[in-house]
């Protein structure tokens, strides 16, 4: 997409988002689930920044599930979460159905956001985890754990618990 003061905005940046998702069944009621996404925005005018709402941040919940929201985000002065202009993710998740709409997923995240566009010496993130969804006639409820094994980065907790509504990709 394209941002320009030209067709009236008042930022000036080109953004690319590319995900992609493949899901392979093992067996009647188990799937590999894979999906990838990079976000990143370049910025055309001489503003180094973008505003906080277009900036990225990777959400433990939808996301690096061993971090909790801004845990690994890039830090401004004063240790203020600014958000960066690129961010990557990967996830494979292992889903088993239990019983009926109940299902069982083991799952491990990547992730990482940088200040600079297409860069991507940022710190990267990545943690295993599992969880269970029921799935409703609207989407899946979530309760999922996942673990922190390395940089704890602005974590301070290994552990982290989420609850959630629909898919996580």
């Amino acid at each position: 997409f394209w941002s320009t003061p030209y067709l009236g905005a008042n930022l000036d940046y080109l953004g690319l988002m590319a995900r992609t998702s493949y899901f392979i069944q093992l067996a009647e009621c188990s799937v590999l689930a894979l999906n990838s996404q990079l976000d990143s925005n370049e910025i055309l005018n001489s503003d180094l920044t973008l505003h906080i709402q277009e900036s990225f941040f990777i959400v433990g919940r939808e996301s690096v599930s061993a971090y909790w929201q801004d845990e690994l985000t890039p830090l401004g002065p004063g240790a203020l979460i600014v958000g960066g202009v690129t961010a990557v993710e990967a996830h494979i998740e292992w889903r088993k159905r239990i019983i009926n709409e109940l299902h069982f997923g083991l799952f491990y995240d990547v992730g990482m956001v940088a200040i600079p566009s297409f860069d991507f010496d940022g710190a990267w993130g990545h943690g295993p985890g599992f969880g269970l969804r029921y799935n409703t006639p609207v989407g899946p409820l979530r309760v999922d754990v996942g673990y922190n094994p390395g940089e704890l980065c602005a974590s301070t907790g290994r552990w982290h618990f989420f609850f959630a509504f629909g898919f996580s990709f």
